[in-house]
């Protein structure tokens, strides 16, 4: 880790930010107190194409229909008859 004063940013910022996106970690500090830091910047989650998204959708499908077998509960599971309120849940 690398620790530099604000004016030291200030004067070689596109080489801190070089070496930060090379995955060294850089702290910016002002008298002796740590005010931000610079490092790698996050990886991006790849993008689904369409038949990895429906398999990953069907896939989700199935397991609940398990777990709701597993359980005893119908699915899809049934409507609640119109005009009656909801129950209450448990956790309330």
């Amino acid at each position: 880790m690398t620790v530099v004063t604000l004016t030291e940013a200030r004067e070689h910022l596109p080489d801190l930010i070089r070496r930060a996106a090379a995955g060294e970690q850089i702290v910016i500090a002002d008298n002796g107190t740590w005010l931000a830091s610079l490092g790698a910047a996050p990886q991006v989650a790849p993008v689904m194409d369409e038949t990895e998204r429906q398999r990953v959708l069907d896939e989700f499908e199935r397991n609940i229909a398990r777990w709701h077998a597993e359980d005893g509960l119908p699915y899809p599971p049934e409507p609640l008859p119109q005009g009656r309120p909801l129950p209450e849940s448990p956790a309330a």
